[in-house]
């Protein structure tokens, strides 16, 4: 499955490759049209499958020309690099990477056997533009024995909107009795559509956001102000410490979970400062406009400093008996 957000305005393409789990998908940015494809390579997959693998592959290269980049990420099942390949379709499969000038990314450990420290890499993103990318680990998604894979991609969309405010479904106010009885009574079988998967999950889509619709209360969505110098690395940081924390205490006898936990906490502390230093001084060397840098000393001055002193049981605003005291 590959999901885009409606923000970046992607389109479907000409490529159909039925006798595969691929799906491909364009998007358009400063630099050009971009073809973004997602593959999936069974494990045991007999060598048809790499076979049509393949005269996908050459597909996409008689039309490449139309790309300015292109990017193929899945899980491929092979070996990560040439001199670690070992079977004859895990060459085929590179040669036809390098057909089209790709470059695969991922140089760490994706799968992790249980209870071991070793580990494959078999999440793979490959790419005739290695050098618009930054690869990194994540922490996996729900019990799955694969790490994440995350990378930016250095480009800009064009035409990109914000999508506006919508309303949101207030499942704290739902009735959860009525909502059961709402999906059991549903048909769900005439969603099913014989050999179209895409209008099967449309059908099937639709059909839940109906009785979502229809039973679940709405309100409308608010936008969460953080402070300006908490940057986006900072919240990422910090949605990983609570996934940490949340993992470390369902095993409070887990020593590393604890210590992991601690590691990342420390992490966003660290972040935190770093980031708000660099925003005051940002403020302070910004000689062009000073106005941020006063409202940000005011607001600090309304907090920090009271408007009235006591003495000897006196109180007095009076500026300059208040400084005569100190």
């Amino acid at each position: 499955m590959l999901v885009i957000s409606d923000a970046c305005k992607p389109t479907t393409t000409a490529f159909k490759h039925n006798n595969l789990e691929i799906v491909w998908a364009e998007i358009t940015c400063k630099l050009g049209k971009i073809l973004i494809g997602c593959f999936y390579r069974p494990p045991n997959a007999p060598m048809l499958y790499t076979q049509n693998f393949l005269n996908a592959m050459e597909e996409v290269l008689d039309n490449s020309h139309h790309y300015k980049a292109i990017i193929l990420l899945g899980d491929f099942n092979i070996r990560h690099q040439r001199q670690y390949l070992v079977n004859n379709f895990e060459h085929l499969i590179f040669d036809s990477m390098d057909s089209l000038d790709f470059v695969q990314m991922v140089n760490f450990h994706t799968r992790i056997a249980n209870n071991t420290v070793e580990g494959n890499t078999l999440d793979l993103i490959f790419s005739n533009r290695p050098e618009l990318f930054n690869i990194e680990q994540i922490e996996g998604l729900g019990k799955s024995d694969h790490v994440g894979v995350k990378f930016n991609m250095n480009v800009k969309l064009t035409g990109f909107r914000k999508l506006p405010n919508r309303s949101k479904f207030l499942y704290s106010k739902l009735n959860p009795n009525l909502l059961h009885e709402e999906l059991e009574s549903a048909d769900w079988n005439s969603c099913l559509v014989v050999n179209d998967v895409d209008t099967s999950w449309k059908n099937f889509r639709d059909m839940l956001l109906k009785v979502f619709n229809k039973i679940v209360p709405k309100g409308k969505g608010s936008v969460k102000k953080r402070p300006p110098w908490i940057s986006q690395e900072v919240v990422r940081l910090s949605r990983k410490k609570k996934r940490a924390y949340k993992k470390a205490k369902s095993k409070p006898e887990n020593v590393n979970l604890w210590d992991r936990y601690k590691v990342i906490r420390n992490n966003v502390k660290y972040m935190c400062k770093k980031s708000y230093y660099e925003y005051v001084k940002q403020l302070a060397t910004n000689s062009k406009d000073q106005k941020p840098f006063w409202a940000f000393v005011n607001a600090k001055r309304h907090k920090c400093f009271p408007t009235s002193f006591k003495f000897d049981n006196i109180t007095t605003d009076d500026p300059s008996l208040i400084a005569n005291k100190f």
